[in-house]
């Protein structure tokens, strides 16, 4: 029988996140051994099962979706209530029920509905590529995203208990602040466990790495934090021998170490302020320029723009002349779009009257949506 503690969280910890919103700061919570060692080890068993679960990772989704090893290499396997009951994953179902207990403080400031939550399994191979610099929330990048839940909050549970790079790479981005809280919990079996007092510091660089250790958890906001999985290499260990000559021959031998981790997220109603991108999970707007992302917004569309978070989409010009406008001159209403076109010098020249002709068509699977319900 599972004994957890009441919260994983403290108070401290909820407050961070939750005033997060309002002084705009992106907050790390690292929790270093939060789950009893028999709970984990039951957790890293179930993960074991699904192994034949496991599917190359894509980015986006629906129609949109694609694959790359070079920017995502991971293998995931969702995990549903189904899937626990059918497998008899006791572990996995009792850290996504602790999980869901810890978001009841937190829903009203991050906007959690309480009722959608997601969980997946993520093994990145050794000498992989890890994860390009990503945010976790998707965007609303048509108007049938309207309807779907954007992630609000990224529980990251790791279960390696070995490793050699893999870190997670995390970012202060656009926020005004990067806050670390860092604790750490000992299981005792007379005192159960046992929390150490938070320290919290706010980082002065530009990002700060985290090691994926076994049993430590990892929280933070996934529609604001950026972050990135650096590659990870093969586990090198050295042996020295003795033989009877005296010598001391030094062998190398190199081991796979995988980085495994369970990810929690909790959603809720898509905010108006959500960034524009793609992603398996979405790119950063704030990346560096090296991110690739197929489905990033055009560099002509308006991303400045507080009455739209879509980027907007210029058609072909005809000739030089005809060239489309610049994205500081685009109206935040489709209407306005329109007439600012229609009465654009390019339609009056004195050539001679001219006609636009729009025609409809079916978008590459690579471009954003061209017209509604495309």
């Amino acid at each position: 029988m599972d004994a957890p503690v009441d919260s994983l969280l403290s108070a401290k910890e909820v407050d961070l996140l939750n005033d997060s919103v309002c002084n705009q700061t992106a907050v790390v919570l690292i929790k270093d051994g939060c789950l009893d060692e028999d709970l984990a080890e039951r957790m890293l068993q179930d993960a074991a099962s699904l192994r034949a679960l496991l599917t190359p990772a894509g980015m986006s989704r629906g129609d949109s979706k694609w694959t790359s090893s070079t920017h995502r290499s991971d293998s995931t396997c969702w995990v549903t209530p189904d899937l626990c009951k059918e497998r008899g994953l006791d572990g996995l179902s009792a850290f996504v029920k602790q999980m869901v207990r810890e978001c009841k403080p937190l829903k009203s400031h991050l906007g959690i509905s309480g009722q959608d939550f997601s969980v997946q399994l993520a093994v990145y191979p050794a000498n992989s590529n890890g994860y390009v610099r990503h945010l976790d929330a998707f965007t609303s990048s048509n108007s049938n995203d309207d309807k779907k839940c954007a992630r609000k909050l990224t529980c990251l549970l790791y279960l390696n208990k070995a490793w050699q790079g893999g870190q997670l790479r995390v970012f202060k981005g656009a926020n005004k602040a990067l806050v670390v809280a860092r604790s750490n919990s000992s299981s005792s079996s007379n005192e159960g466990q046992q929390r150490v007092e938070d320290v919290v510091v706010e980082v002065e660089e530009e990002h700060v790495d985290i090691d994926p250790m076994f049993n430590r958890l990892v929280v933070f906001r996934s529609d604001v934090l950026e972050h990135q999985v650096l590659p990870s290499s093969s586990l090198t260990t050295t042996t020295t021998t003795t033989t009877e000559a005296g010598e001391a021959p030094t062998t190398s031998t190199s081991a796979a170490c995988e980085r495994l981790a369970i990810t929690f997220w909790a959603s809720g109603p898509p905010s108006s302020s959500s960034s524009v991108g793609g992603g398996g999970a979405t790119v950063a707007p704030n990346a560096s320029s090296s991110i690739f992302s197929p489905n990033a917004p055009h560099a002509n569309s308006s991303s400045s723009s507080s009455s739209s978070s879509k980027a907007k989409r210029f058609p072909l010009p005809v000739d030089a002349a005809t060239a489309a406008p610049s994205s500081s001159s685009s109206s935040s209403s489709s209407s306005s779009f329109t007439s600012s076109f229609s009465s654009s010098s390019a339609f009056s020249s004195a050539a001679g009257p001219t006609i636009f002709v729009g025609i409809a068509c079916y978008r590459d699977s690579e471009c954003q949506h061209t017209i509604a319900g495309s």
